[in-house]
């Protein structure tokens, strides 16, 4: 059985522990997706952006118990109507707060989705939150159209990690880093003047140091961090969401 089996069982049993009226289907996943949502999340809050959301996430993946969009939901659930007293990563004030919200790079297609947004007057925090999705490899691809970005974009770090990517598509094998790149190519363009932050928050038990798996995706997450440390006004870090 495999690290990534082994965590949906875990993490399966854990929901069935906490809450053991809930019911599944034959997949494992909850029959109605509030269930796997802490008490005090205002649904109806937070039920129009995932309706909106090109994933269709209510329809399937967010009844998942290995959902990270249930994940960030959970975590940030509770600012949706008033975001106001939140502090992520040093920035606060925020004056709204959204959840799979599209990101447009200016190259067609369908945009990135970050899992919630956060923007205040001068600022910006987008987080991309992940549970299990990076223990399956992830291969990094760009269409022929991203060679058409000539905009101060194009002199970025992130920019310059596409012919990278492209030559070494398995460098980043947990991490997907080419859709870190998206992210960052979809916030220069669509919040340009404020202070961008980008935050990875991914999900890990709490014995992960004894598994190669988690040890192997901290350190492509460091590898990753010091590849674009030095990007002006753009700040990517990333984070544990038990340390969140």
């Amino acid at each position: 059985m495999n690290i990534a089996t082994r965590c949906r069982q875990a993490l399966h049993q854990a929901l069935v522990r906490y809450s053991p009226a809930v019911r599944f289907d034959s997949q494992g996943y909850v029959l109605e997706w509030r269930d796997n949502l802490l008490p005090g999340i205002d649904l109806d809050a937070i039920r129009p952006d995932f309706e909106a959301g090109a994933g269709h996430e209510l329809e399937g993946k967010m009844r998942a118990p290995h959902s990270s969009s249930a994940l960030a939901a959970n975590m940030f659930g509770r600012w949706r109507r008033d975001p106001t007293s939140l502090r992520i990563g040093g920035e606060t004030g925020f004056e709204s707060l959204g959840f799979e919200k599209p990101c447009s790079t200016g190259l067609g297609g369908t945009s990135p989705h970050l899992d919630v947004l956060a923007v205040s007057h001068d600022a910006v925090v987008a987080i991309e939150s992940k549970c299990l999705e990076y223990l399956e490899v992830k291969r990094a691809f760009f269409s022929p159209s991203y060679d058409t970005i000539a905009d101060a974009r194009a002199k970025s770090a992130f920019f310059k990690l596409i012919p990278r990517l492209r030559t070494n598509v398995d460098e980043f094998r947990s991490l997907d880093a080419a859709q870190l790149v998206k992210h960052y190519l979809g916030l220069s363009r669509c919040w340009p003047g404020k202070r961008l932050t980008l935050l990875y928050a991914y999900w890990e038990p709490k014995n992960a140091s004894a598994f190669d798996e988690f040890v192997e995706h901290r350190k492509e997450v460091e590898k990753f961090c010091e590849l674009v440390r030095t990007e002006p006004n753009f700040t990517f870090n990333a984070v544990c969401h038990r340390e969140l």
